[in-house]
């Protein structure tokens, strides 16, 4: 039996690129990129805007109402 060695400690392994790969293939949303800021491009920090979520509307309640009977036709009578 031969069993593969793991690679060398110097030997960088590419996990980043394949995580993000096989994200990208799996629809994994990507990570976002650490942010930036410049002072000189910035003089005030602009917090983004929030987007305001819709009002869950309150569902109406339902009227109880009787349940239908469905009438079948009598049958005769035998005697």
């Amino acid at each position: 039996m031969s069993t593969q060695a793991p690679p060398p400690s110097n030997t960088p392994t590419p996990t980043a690129a394949v995580d993000a790969y096989l994200d990208a293939l799996l629809g994994a949303p990507a990570p976002s990129p650490p942010a930036v800021e410049k002072v000189e491009d910035k003089p005030e920090a602009v917090a983004e805007p929030e987007v305001a979520a819709e009002p869950e509307v309150a569902a109406e309640p339902e009227v109880a109402t009787e349940p239908e009977v469905a009438t079948e036709p009598e049958a005769p009578q035998r005697v």
